[in-house]
């Protein structure tokens, strides 16, 4: 508290006439106590010259002198801050007052903080000594969730400056998810067996999975050319790709996890492992049963991922790669035939170092648990389709405990 008031202060001194006015005075003040002497003869120069006096010999001067007021001491020795509480009109500290309170004052200081800064423009080679490292633990704490965006907002303005840099620590996934737009500024801390590892993805890796994440409609786009593909896989493989050419779909990539890495999926950054599921339903599901079912399975710290679909499971195992995330994935299978067995063998290909495990339905959830889907044309209703199913008691025991079996497997 005491340093972002600090902070805060500084300009409010330094800029304030009366500061000026008060520099001035002192510097009268200076001139005239150096020379000046009390009514028992002690003055400053006298007490030099009886210092001086026993130095001769060394041929050294001793000297002292009055410093000027500088904002930084008004702020230290002068200034003090004090709570009033209006319904019982007396001061309070602060310490008395909830977490919640604190933070918000502290956070409405930072935010302040970035009107207060020092505005200058350096040279890029030029050393800049004035530099403000601002570091800020847990800065979601007692903060409501529009508190964390307002001052999210506030600290990105203030590392805005060349002369400030803000560094966060958070395990608030609503908090990452505010800064996702720009995931090379994101450091993911992991311990393992008593070592911490760091996981940051540089801006050059960025744009290599980017690459990476489009690779699977490039596979699908060579296939058009393919005499040995048949007219109806190609067919698909269009209807998936649209009409949308390589360079928009490259721009398309760049926005991607922006819009899916919101506070919902951001939790995968703070799970020991992720479960990429192809959709809603599969997500719906286990969330319940690992919630009022299978106790066990909660102690792994599992996130339940929906992917948004199959063709977009690829993209999260390409940037869980890079930030050290250890996922398993599991899909439908679609009965392994046409377009999706090229999906389904290039998902097996993207294995990596942090993908523990694969695995597909035969054919789709709803046929593993023997009950019927919904329409094709109402996929809104799959998720509400298999909770009922589940609630109502319409799926066998057996058929649960096979998901869990394959569930375990996969963690």
């Amino acid at each position: 508290m005491r340093d972002v008031i600090t902070f805060v202060m500084k300009k409010v001194v330094e800029t304030s006439a009366s500061f000026g006015d008060l520099d001035s005075a002192f510097v009268e003040f200076n001139s005239k106590f150096s020379a000046e002497a009390s009514k028992d003869g002690f003055s400053l120069s006298k007490l030099q010259g009886e210092i001086n006096a026993s130095l001769q010999e060394w041929e050294v001067e001793f000297n002292l002198n009055i410093n000027p007021i500088t904002p930084e001491d008004i702020i230290k020795n002068l200034v003090s801050h004090y709570v009033v509480d209006r319904n019982l009109n007396k001061e309070i500290d602060i310490k008395y007052l909830g977490q919640g309170l604190q933070r918000h004052l502290i956070y409405t200081l930072l935010k302040l903080s970035s009107n207060y800064a020092e505005k200058r423009v350096y040279e890029k080679k030029e050393f800049m000594p004035e530099l403000n490292l601002i570091l800020f633990e847990e800065p979601e704490a007692f903060l409501h969730p529009g508190q964390q965006e307002s001052l999210n907002n506030s600290l990105k303005l203030l590392s805005a400056s060349e002369v400030q840099q803000v560094i966060v620590s958070t395990h608030s996934p609503f908090f990452l998810s505010k800064n996702i737009d720009d995931i090379p500024t994101l450091v993911r801390l992991k311990r393992e067996l008593g070592i911490t590892r760091v996981f940051q993805v540089s801006r050059e890796t960025r744009d290599k999975v980017l690459v990476e994440n489009n690779e699977l409609a490039q596979l699908l786009k060579s296939k058009l050319g393919d005499p040995l593909v048949d007219e109806p896989v190609k067919k698909r493989i269009k209807d998936i790709l649209g009409d949308t050419d390589d360079d928009i779909r490259m721009e398309e990539e760049s926005i991607r996890y922006l819009l899916w890495l919101d506070s919902e999926r951001c939790c995968a950054f703070f799970a020991d492992i992720v479960l990429i599921c192809e959709g809603a339903t599969e997500k719906a599901l286990l969330d319940y049963l690992m919630k009022n079912k299978w106790d066990d399975l909660q102690e792994k710290r599992v996130y339940v991922l929906d992917a948004l679909g199959k063709f977009n499971i690829h993209r999260y195992m390409n940037l869980f790669k890079e930030l050290g995330v250890k996922h398993s994935v599991l899909a439908d299978g679609d009965e392994n035939q046409g377009v999706q067995e090229l999906i389904n063998q290039f998902i097996g290909l993207q294995r990596n170092k942090y993908t523990q495990s694969l695995d597909f339905f035969d054919n789709n959830i709803e046929a593993f648990l023997g009950i019927n889907a919904p329409r094709r044309d109402r996929p809104d209703k799959k998720p509400l389709n298999v909770i009922w199913h589940y609630t109502t008691g319409k799926i066998s025991d057996d058929k649960i405990s096979a998901l869990k079996n394959k569930v375990q497997n996969l963690l």
